[in-house]
């Protein structure tokens, strides 16, 4: 579609310098040997041909005495007595003031191409020895969703497949066929295919949910040699492994798109720009964001071509940081602190619940992000972790609760004895050990607040300093590339 847009400027361009001024002008009507512009008006003389910014098939038009963007004045002066004036008449359509109309001549050109066209058939001599080669490009722009819990990626994305098509070639004939630039046709895959007016390449996801058909972008450019670019744009949806999955939040995604035919005589190979660019788009406030990119080629065992497209993808860490890691170690230390807050056994024991509820709710926000799987989650673990370190607090505090009524129990039980009997030395007798009723339970508190306090800063230290080690044991397969070996 950019190229199209480059045509048209170039032919505004033409269009604007015929009706400028007559200064820019040159009569043609009695110059001797005359042939680019005969029978079709004025020469534009001073009008430059952008031959860099036409298709590559104008590189070859121009012969080496035209260095550049030659001008029409340029192209008459070499060949106004040359018998090979036959060679440029392609340029009457940018040079003269008569040319012909872009619109009819395309449409001419469209009707001498497509008559008996028979888009069914690959355009190949032969399907095992000369296969059509067809080129790809990917242009990333961004990451419109990732969903882990079911293991798809969507991504936004231009790609640009060419190759010839020899049965869609033209010469220039001023008189016919009198364009040399691209014209459009509609191209769609099988499934569109009665909307099509061309032989279109299968050429899809393998690993899709939503595939190439799909993607907007229904023409498709025709050179004059018989080169067809055909450029889609739009969402791939793909199943993917989602490997490094195990470190998150601090993991780097790694998702592979595997893309192809199964179409004997057609085979695929990345463009000369590398087959991958990125066009930048990806926004300060996407949630992913992709850090490296890696295109190749792969050859299956039937000989049958398969791209892929590795993707390696950081999240936004702070997000969960903010919002699970550091609330969750907050109320896992605010919990520990409990123990020696100067407070009864029963308001400790209620706010204890409190935390633990808390910490709950953050299971399940935390559950809510991740997929079901037996596979170890670093995320899953401190949280589930630090909720432990909780229920061993309200553990403490319940025990504390248990002993202080104990305690009251017996102590209400002397207070009676010695109502009623005021020369009794003896204490009511109980089950338990006297040591129940005699340690000190301030500091039965200070020594388990000081010992999980400890317990819990390792036990955060340690999952930090070792988060790499999440999901090292998590077999992914990727597939190989041109020389066998892993990526």
């Amino acid at each position: 579609m950019l190229k199209g847009f480059v045509y048209a400027l170039v032919l505004l361009s033409s269009s604007i310098q015929r009706a400028a001024g007559q200064t820019n002008v040159t009569s043609t009507s009695g110059a001797v040997g005359n042939c680019l512009c005969e029978g079709r008006g004025d020469l534009i003389g001073d009008y430059v041909i952008q031959v860099d910014r036409l298709p590559n098939t104008f590189s070859f038009l121009v012969d080496e005495d035209l260095q550049g963007n030659p001008s029409c004045g340029s192209i008459q002066e070499r060949y106004a007595t040359s018998t090979e004036c036959d060679e440029v008449l392609w340029a009457t359509e940018f040079c003269c003031t008569g040319g012909p109309r872009q619109d009819q001549c395309a449409q001419q050109v469209r009707s001498q191409i497509l008559g008996g066209y028979d888009k069914i058939t690959i355009p190949s001599t032969s399907l095992i020895t000369d296969p059509v080669k067809v080129t790809v490009e990917m242009t990333y722009h961004t990451i419109t969703d990732i969903s882990e819990t079911r293991g798809i990626i969507q991504i936004f994305v231009s790609l640009t497949l060419k190759w010839n098509d020899p049965r869609l070639s033209w010469d220039f004939d001023p008189d016919g066929a009198c364009t040399s630039l691209p014209v459009n046709v509609r191209a769609q895959m099988q499934q569109g295919l009665k909307d099509s007016e061309i032989w279109v390449p299968e050429f899809d996801l393998y690993n899709q949910i939503k595939g190439v058909a799909g993607m907007t972008g229904p023409l498709a450019a025709i050179e004059r040699d018989g080169t067809v670019t055909w450029a889609r744009i739009g969402s791939l949806q793909a199943i993917c492994q989602m490997a490094n999955l195990g470190q998150i939040p601090y993991d780097s995604l790694e998702c592979q798109l595997l893309m192809g035919s199964r179409s004997i005589g057609v085979d695929y190979e990345l463009a000369p720009s590398g087959g991958l660019v990125t066009s930048g788009y990806d926004g300060p406030y996407n949630g992913y964001r992709v850090v490296k990119l890696e295109p190749g080629v792969f050859i299956g065992a039937n000989n049958d071509t398969v791209l892929f497209y590795n993707f390696e993808i950081s999240r936004g860490t702070s997000y969960y940081v903010q919002n699970v890691i550091v609330p969750i170690i907050i109320f896992s230390y605010c919990s520990i602190l409990t123990m020696v807050v100067g407070v009864g056994a029963f308001q400790t024991l209620a706010l204890n619940f409190t935390l633990l509820l808390v910490s709950v709710t953050q299971k399940v926000a935390v559950s809510r992000l991740l997929p079901i799987t037996n596979e170890a989650l670093w995320i899953v673990d401190f949280v589930f972790g630090s909720f432990y370190f909780i229920v061993i607090t309200l553990i403490e505090t319940f025990f504390k609760f248990i002993i202080l009524e104990i305690r009251k129990t017996r102590q209400a039980a002397r207070e009676q004895l010695s109502e009623e009997n005021p020369q009794a030395e003896e204490s009511p007798k109980s089950i338990l050990p006297e040591f129940f009723f005699t340690f000190s339970m301030r500091r039965m508190d200070v020594i388990c607040c000081w010992a999980s306090f400890l317990a819990y800063t390792i036990y955060v230290i340690v999952f930090f300093a070792a988060r790499d080690s999440w999901g090292n044991d998590v077999t992914v397969v990727h597939v190989l590339n041109n020389t066998d070996q892993e990526l």
